[in-house]
């Protein structure tokens, strides 16, 4: 989750919209790096070891699906 005061968030937006992104959804970097790996072609095992803090997190994928 985020949170931010609605001034910046709309600070935000502004930038972004003078770069011609748009503001989308912002997602955890697990889900994120997740997503990578799905990307086209996951034919191989793959696995993703991510730190955060003292946070180990580790995903492994068989052909694009997580196990």
């Amino acid at each position: 989750m985020v949170a931010m005061h609605r001034r910046v968030a709309l600070d935000l937006q502004a930038h972004l919209q003078r770069l011609n992104w748009q503001p989308g959804l912002m997602l955890p970097q697990l889900v994120c790096e997740a997503l990578w790996l799905q990307r086209p072609p996951a034919q191989a095992d793959q696995m993703l070891i991510s730190v955060e803090g003292d946070t180990l997190a580790v995903m492994l994928l068989r052909k694009g699906f997580p196990l």
